[in-house]
């Protein structure tokens, strides 16, 4: 399901014009990825540490898969609100680019 979500995050990507070095860490308890707008979703160890510029997003390892699965089953919208994502930025800086296209990172 990861490689299907990176495609779609860097087709929106790529879509509205957005290109960023950050890289985005989403972590579970037993499982954690890194992707970009310029590489795929790759496999990485849960207490990797990551060089700057990034962003980790700490989410319940079942509600990473119901995320995967597409917004029928969760949105990330939606988990954002309702506080069940945790955010680490290095800088703290919002990229608004980023997260808009972290909404369509779902198979």
């Amino acid at each position: 399901m990861i490689q299907a979500a990176s495609a779609r995050f860097r087709q929106k990507a790529d879509e509205i014009g957005f290109r960023s070095d950050t890289k985005i860490v989403v972590q579970s308890d037993n499982f954690a990825f890194q992707l970009s707008t310029g590489s795929s979703g790759e496999k990485i160890t849960v207490d990797a540490s990551i060089k700057e510029p990034y962003v980790r997003i700490k989410v319940d390892h079942n509600l990473l898969h119901r995320l995967l699965r597409g917004p029928r089953f969760a949105h990330w919208n939606n988990a954002e609100i309702g506080s069940h994502l945790r955010y680490v930025r290095k800088p703290n800086q919002y990229e608004r680019g980023l997260y808009h296209c972290m909404c369509f990172f779902h198979s």
